[in-house]
């Protein structure tokens, strides 16, 4: 099925016509993306508003056919192996004509060596800022380029930076305690938590990239280590949003951009349930919201036009 891209404010209107409240409307349209077909087909979803708001998570990574027979046979929606076998009975292709949109130019993040030390700087007074108003036992560290364990974009090469989350030595010591092992052959960022590659940009901080190691099965000896682990660092995403947002902001940014769901989807395969917790989920909970950019506005420089991002101003 092809698929019109529609506009942010239309998507927006079609949705709450449709008896979705705003943020789950913002969380639906940064995974599903602005294809006409898809959107309006989970507008059409027949449901009483609060079983519309339950299911938007579902309804923006799964075709609404899909959640539709996981209700009526009873499935976990949250199982990804339930609803994977679902998907290939009742699934449906959205498609859309990318040659028909502009493409981006090729974005030019500025050179590491231009904001190295002064990120560097103002890291330091951002280093305790809590995620939800909790503190995270770990430690931030600012990498660029040429320090960087993979450079799986040019970018990287040119300007790219990584803020990496590492947990504290006595964390360290507790997980070898309980039977986890941190992973230091892996080639994302060995031994930490979770981290985030980003650009600069004129006076922006674009995101390109949120990830964590916790979830590697490297990691665990049990299960219930495995969900243990995951608790007690549930909100290594929110401290890495939340860090980076103040060290920009120390150094004289004007805002944070980061790339969506759908904007992910098409580039890696990945759980989309973890997908959407990360790229839809994460950046509302620290206070995004979405924005539409005007091709042929460079923000991610990729084969064609991205048109929405999360954004947050400093």
């Amino acid at each position: 099925m092809e698929s019109r891209p529609m506009s942010l404010d239309s998507a927006k209107r079609l949705l709450a016509a449709n008896g979705f409240e705003p943020r789950a409307a913002e969380r639906i349209i940064a995974t599903a993306g602005l294809h006409e077909g898809r959107l309006k087909d989970i507008a059409a979803f027949d449901a009483p508003a609060r079983v519309k708001e339950r299911v938007s998570k579902y309804l923006a990574i799964y075709p609404p056919a899909v959640v539709v027979h996981a209700i009526k046979s009873g499935a976990n929606l949250g199982n990804n192996r339930q609803m994977s076998e679902i998907v290939k009975s009742h699934g449906k292709n959205y498609l859309v004509d990318h040659s028909r949109l502009p493409p981006f130019k090729r974005i030019v993040p500025e050179p590491c060596s231009a904001w190295s030390e002064k990120l560097k700087d103002a890291l330091k007074s951002a280093v305790s800022v809590p995620a939800k108003g909790q503190p995270f036992p770990g430690r931030l560290a600012l990498k660029c380029s040429g320090e960087l364990a993979s450079e799986t974009e040019e970018g990287y090469r040119k300007g790219g930076f990584s803020l990496v989350l590492y947990p504290s030595k006595e964390e360290e010591r507790r997980l070898e305690k309980e039977g986890a092992r941190l992973d230091y052959n892996y080639r994302h960022e060995p031994g930490s938590l979770g981290f985030a590659r980003f650009y600069v940009n004129g006076d922006r901080l674009i995101v390109s990239s949120v990830q964590s190691d916790l979830y590697r099965p490297e990691w665990h000896d049990s299960p219930k280590t495995r969900n243990a682990i995951r608790r007690r660092y549930k909100l290594w995403g929110n401290c890495l949003l939340a860090s980076l947002a103040q060290m920009a902001k120390n150094a004289g940014l004007k805002e944070v951009v980061m790339v969506t769901a759908e904007h992910q989807g098409e580039k890696f395969s990945m759980d989309p349930q973890r997908m959407f917790q990360t790229y839809s989920e994460l950046p509302q909970s620290e206070g995004f919201s979405l924005f539409e950019a005007k091709a042929p506005t460079a923000i991610l420089g990729k084969e064609r036009a991205k048109h929405v991002f999360w954004k947050k101003a400093l």
